[in-house]
């Protein structure tokens, strides 16, 4: 593995300017103060977003990324219905049945959002989230208030 010296005398012998970290450019950059204000539209796009969630129900951010706002919106909804609902499906018997149910879903989709999809290094959260899948299939119905 090459050091920095080693890279930095490299890029001398090249012709590049020698390295210098971002914080050290300060105000004589103005690269570093336009990707200060870079951001300065997000409000705008907050707005929208939220018209077009209050008119058509979902907005143009959530199509980006379906999987990952449908995932948001199950742990939102099965925290909801856990802490707040007061029934549960009949066939279950008891509401600490359906309590761990909606738990187990919850679990399951929070996994898959840490992860983002990618269980490749922990076989214990991808069989949690498709335990949470099965669950989610099979009670579909049942998750309301």
């Amino acid at each position: 593995m090459e050091t920095d010296e080693e890279i930095e005398e490299f890029a001398r012998r090249i012709g590049l300017e020698p390295h210098q970290p971002w914080y050290q450019y300060g105000w004589e950059s103005p690269g570093v103060l336009i990707s200060r204000l870079r951001n300065k539209h997000r409000p705008v796009f907050r707005m929208r977003m939220a018209c077009q969630r209050a008119t058509r129900g979902y907005g143009d951010e959530d199509l980006w990324s379906l999987n990952n706002a449908l995932a948001k919106l199950t742990v939102v909804g099965c925290r909801s219905l856990r802490e707040e609902a007061f029934s549960y499906p009949l066939e279950l018997g008891g509401w600490e049945a359906w309590e761990d149910i909606l738990r187990r879903i919850e679990d399951g989709f929070q996994a898959w959002l840490d992860e983002d999809g990618w269980f490749s290094d922990d076989p214990a959260k991808e069989a949690m989230f498709k335990d949470a899948m099965d669950l989610y299939a099979h009670w579909f119905s049942g998750l309301w208030n």
